[in-house]
């Protein structure tokens, strides 16, 4: 079982019930043994900082996200403005796609070169529930 999954079972387990989250719990979830536990991320201690650290990477990213987009919207403001009025041309969507910032996802689906390397260093993110 991969660090990710580790840590992602950790997150389930930890949101299910905080007050069970233990190294015993994760065992029993995952069918790890304490050893490669241990050899991961060297006590219970270090697998709650990994935890939190992916947590907080996870923030960031939205953070970073958010505030490329927050960034682009004044300084493109009376462009948007412009292409809103000919939006009944079926321009504004188009010009609006063309300008975003690099974070946002690419026409075919994927990331930016940038924003897969936002997200590759933030890791796997919680899904929201």
């Amino acid at each position: 079982m991969t660090v990710d999954r580790l840590l992602a079972a950790a997150l389930d387990l930890h949101a299910e019930d905080p007050g069970g989250f233990t190294m015993a719990a994760l065992i029993a979830r995952t069918g790890v043994s304490s050893g490669s536990l241990y050899h991961h991320f060297g006590s219970f201690d270090g697998l709650a900082a990994a935890l939190y650290a992916r947590c907080l990477a996870g923030l960031l990213a939205h953070f970073i996200h958010a505030s490329a987009y927050a960034a682009f919207l004044p300084a493109h403001a009376e462009d948007i403005a412009r292409a809103k009025r000919t939006a009944g041309r079926g321009r504004a969507p188009e010009w609006i796609w063309k300008r975003r910032p690099a974070c946002f996802p690419s026409a075919s689906g994927g990331r930016s070169a940038a924003g897969r390397g936002a997200v590759r260093r933030a890791g796997a993110l919680p899904s929201p529930s």
